[in-house]
């Protein structure tokens, strides 16, 4: 999986356009996770080295934001897990789930720094 912002200043600069097309079409959702603006709504494929490194981030990011309550809409496979929710169970913390699709919708609770991008309009 790749970071947006990390790709966006480090090796977009140095692929021609039709690189650029190629590398993002290639790495598909992998490409879709951005540190500097990590609000969205994931589907993560829990059995996969994408999902469980997104995973990873999600959780990570929650963790850093002093564990406020970022996870909303969180489902199983569609089953619901719980509206609302300060971060991941502990026990997905430990033993994260190998297997399905897990959906949340993340909110980051801290502003983008001055020296963070902005969004460009391809990436929307």
């Amino acid at each position: 999986a790749v970071d947006t912002q990390a790709f966006t200043q480090n090796v977009a600069p140095l692929l021609s356009g039709m690189e650029q097309e190629w590398v993002i079409k290639k790495l598909g959702v992998a490409l879709d996770f951005m540190s500097n603006v990590p609000t969205g709504h994931y589907d993560l494929r829990m059995g996969t080295e994408v999902g469980q490194f997104l995973f990873r981030k999600v959780v990570q990011l929650d963790f850093q934001e002093g564990g406020s309550v970022n996870w909303r809409n969180v489902t199983m496979d569609g089953k619901l897990v719980a509206h609302e929710m300060a971060s991941a169970p502990v026990e997905w913390i430990k033993n994260p789930p190998h297997f399905g699709t897990l959906s949340l919708d993340f909110t980051s609770q801290l502003f983008p720094n001055d020296q963070q991008q902005s969004i460009t309009d391809q990436q929307l």
